[in-house]
């Protein structure tokens, strides 16, 4: 069977200058992701493994990207295979209006 690469996408209203994302998981073995990959409209992507799973996980970006866009998709995920029931309980995205500065 093929593995499902679930994915969310957050579409913004202008070009945002991104510098942190915040995720809180879904918490049960069959639910959580192990490892996620960030992608940006300028074609940046970074990709990291999710360790701590019963808290907020706070992404730094290395750099400020700006993006109309973030997508994330699961690529690996604890208790086997990806599957339909994969997700995060909330997402925050902090940055500022890229025309603002």
């Amino acid at each position: 069977k093929e593995d499902l690469k679930p994915w969310i996408q957050i579409n913004f209203k202008n070009v945002y200058k991104l510098e942190k994302i915040k995720i809180k998981q879904q918490f049960t073995t069959t639910s959580m992701f192990k490892d996620i990959s960030l992608q940006f409209s300028d074609g940046t992507q970074f990709d990291y493994e999710l360790k701590n799973h019963s808290n907020w996980i706070d992404i730094l970006l290395p750099n400020s990207v700006a993006s109309i866009f973030l997508n994330i998709t699961g690529k690996s995920g604890y208790g086997g295979n990806l599957n339909e029931n994969n997700g995060f309980d909330d997402i925050e995205v902090f940055g500022c209006d890229a025309g603002s500065q």
